[in-house]
């Protein structure tokens, strides 16, 4: 899942402002849920884990992209780049760990018989 979420990451990051783009966004967003999904004893640190995976293969791709760039020479750019790469990297796995409980609660959710929960409802009035 970490695979399929860096590729849509990027994918989302090129195509700005277009149906790809919006399309790839669901994907990449729907990755982590999946991977949350499958991860069923412990949902959030499988989307945790699935979007530090993907965030590192992003960085990666970052740096090779930008390595040719003159205007990154400089140690104040390579400074601004890391801080970048680092703040957002805590932003996606919190992310991850979030879409991953989301993925696991829905899966617990759809496993659940409408019996029981009916019972449930009934106990409470």
């Amino acid at each position: 899942m970490g695979l399929l979420w860096a590729g849509a990451y990027i994918l989302t990051l090129q195509e700005r402002s277009t149906v790809i783009g919006s399309v790839a966004s669901f994907v990449s967003f729907g990755s982590l849920v999946a991977a949350g999904w499958i991860g069923w004893q412990r949902p959030w640190f499988y989307g945790f884990v699935a979007a530090v995976v993907g965030y590192i293969l992003y960085a990666i791709w970052v740096v090779f992209a930008i390595s040719g760039d003159p205007l990154i020479a400089t140690a104040a750019a390579k400074s601004q780049l890391a801080t970048y790469l680092s703040l957002n990297g805590v932003l996606q796995a919190g992310i991850g760990a979030l879409a991953g409980f989301y993925g696991g609660y829905l899966r617990r959710r759809l496993a659940d018989p409408t019996v029981r929960q009916a019972n449930a409802a009934r106990r409470r009035r």
